[in-house]
């Protein structure tokens, strides 16, 4: 016995907190992945949009105008759809990002 020597463990605070960081990261990289691709659908019409801060207020309603529910496109416009379905997806993204990024401010200032 005591022959080993005793491992650093964090406590579940610590795990809990490093889990919270890295929730957050995974909904920054899939809000990243759905912001390139609706501008790739743009692009791909040949459809210009407001690009970096812009895009995502000003140009959120030009953005709004192409949306259409996936039930009532056409063959041809299928992608109205998928951007319908993928403006949805960020609202919640967004909310549970700035969730996390508080979470972590009140972790760190206690």
């Amino acid at each position: 016995m005591g022959e080993l020597k005793g491992v650093h463990t964090p406590t579940l605070e610590n795990r809990e907190f490093r889990s919270l960081v890295k929730y957050r990261k995974t909904l920054d990289g899939r809000i990243n992945k759905t912001k390139n691709a609706i501008r790739a659908w743009f692009v791909n019409h040949g459809i210009e949009i407001a690009t970096g801060e812009k895009a995502c207020y000003s140009g959120r309603e030009h953005i709004n105008s192409f949306r259409k529910p996936l039930a009532d496109c056409g063959p041809d416009e299928l992608w109205k759809g998928e951007l319908d379905i993928e403006l949805t997806i960020p609202r919640f993204a967004d909310g549970a990002t700035h969730w996390c990024r508080q979470e972590a401010r009140s972790d760190r200032q206690e």
